[in-house]
C-alpha cells in the first residue's frame, strides 16, 4: 500500500489529526499542496501550481498557523 507517493515536506498538525504535505508530480510539472485528515484518511488538495518556468533550486515548506 502506498501512503503518499511523490511526498517531498509533510508537517503534522499541532493536535496530530491532520498532515499537510507537498505532492510533487514531474508527469505534469506541477506541485500540489495537500491536507490529509489521518483518522479519515479524507484528502483535500489546498492548491497547485506548476513548475515548469522555475529554473533551478526551490525550497519547498509546509507547516501550520495556530488560530
Amino acid at each position: 500500500m502506498v501512503v503518499f507517493e511523490g511526498l517531498s515536506q509533510f508537517k503534522v498538525s499541532h493536535d496530530g489529526t491532520k498532515i499537510a504535505f507537498i505532492e510533487d508530480i514531474y508527469e505534469d510539472d506541477s506541485i500540489h499542496i495537500w491536507v490529509r485528515d489521518l483518522k479519515t484518511g479524507k484528502e483535500n488538495k489546498i492548491f497547485s501550481f506548476p513548475i515548469r518556468p522555475f529554473k533551478g533550486y526551490y525550497l519547498g515548506l509546509v507547516g501550520w498557523v495556530e488560530d
